[in-house]
């Protein structure tokens, strides 16, 4: 699972740990989410945790090659929009490059499945963010009509209680009676 200690993909961890998997690979370059989610599931043994940057190439290879994993959950992106906007060439590049790189190595590696955690945000995308993942979308489809039946696309709209949800930052603002910024009438 790349973004595996993030919002999604810790989430991600917890549900496969329950169909009891030979091993789960958690690859995340937030080190401290790394630390945080292995103190939470220091019960689960079978769990191997890496500090990776997806966008390199030869560190990611090295972990498919020496795990070779039967599926590969992509949920390692920028997915903050006012972030993304300001810092356009890095975000693109992280978030192009990790698609790139997964769907090589998941057709190198003979990956049975490889899933992509996208946006609703990549349909009819009206920021940077959203063409990023819709991007990363084209970019699985590519790949999947060179090799069928192996990548899919999974698109989330605003996940409750993840990392920048728009509900817990509401929830404080009503709490502290302050109003609500809306971005458009409709």
């Amino acid at each position: 699972v790349t973004g595996g200690a993030g919002s999604i993909g810790s989430m991600l961890v917890e549900r496969l740990i329950n169909y009891k998997p030979k091993k789960i690979i958690v690859v995340d370059k937030d080190e401290y989410s790394i630390f945080n989610l292995k103190k939470k599931l220091k019960n689960s043994k079978n769990i191997v945790f890496k500090l990776i940057d997806t966008t390199h190439y030869d560190f990611l290879k090295k972990i498919f090659e020496k795990y070779k994993p039967d599926f590969v959950f992509n949920a390692a992106a920028y997915k903050h929009v006012n972030i993304v906007e300001r810092n356009l060439s890095y975000s693109l590049y992280n978030n192009l490059k990790t698609a790139i790189n997964i769907c090589e190595l998941s057709i190198q590696n003979k990956v049975q499945k490889s899933l992509l955690v996208s946006t609703d945000k990549a349909v009819d995308p009206s920021n940077v963010m959203g063409l990023s993942k819709r991007i990363c979308e084209k970019i699985y489809l590519y790949f999947s009509k060179k090799n069928k039946n192996i990548f899919l696309i999974s698109r989330f709209g605003n996940v409750v209680g993840s990392k920048g949800s728009v509900l817990p930052f509401f929830q404080n603002l009503i709490e502290k009676k302050l109003p609500l910024p809306v971005t458009s009438k409709k």
